[in-house]
């Protein structure tokens, strides 16, 4: 990667890694709840469970790509600093990301939580409706 540091690239590989093993995990939940909502038609509910793991992804790849970008600014910020600074600067730094990418992925974790059960819930149903 040309004009790219190695902090960066891992930052950026990390990322892109735990954001490809969430679109998994998210394209198998909108899927299932898509054969459930195909199932219902009739049924809102159903149509809403089918969409709620494309927010849910959105809202993680928002929050995980801002923790990287934020982090990889933390870590070319403390370069800067003092070495007697350097360990509070990037506990104090960590914690705020942290704080911020939560706010993000909490909500993400819920919504998949929530379509889970769901999923299962209609998949019972379903099986129970068509015997």
């Amino acid at each position: 990667m040309v004009g790219v540091d190695t902090g960066q690239s891992s930052f950026l590989l990390a990322t892109l890694c735990v954001l490809g093993l969430k679109a998994l995990i998210d394209f198998g939940l909108f899927w299932w709840g898509r054969w459930i909502a195909k199932r219902n038609p009739e049924s809102l509910p159903w149509r809403m469970v089918q969409w709620s793991p494309v927010v849910a992804f959105i809202l993680g790849a928002i929050g995980f790509g801002y923790g990287s970008w934020q982090l990889s600014r933390l870590f070319d910020a403390i370069v800067a600093v003092d070495v007697e600074m350097r360990a509070s600067l990037l506990a104090q730094g960590i914690s705020e990301t942290i704080n911020q990418v939560a706010f993000f992925n909490v909500p993400a974790l819920l919504i998949e939580v929530v379509c889970l059960i769901a999923c299962i819930a209609g998949t019972i149903l379903s099986s129970a409706k068509s015997t």
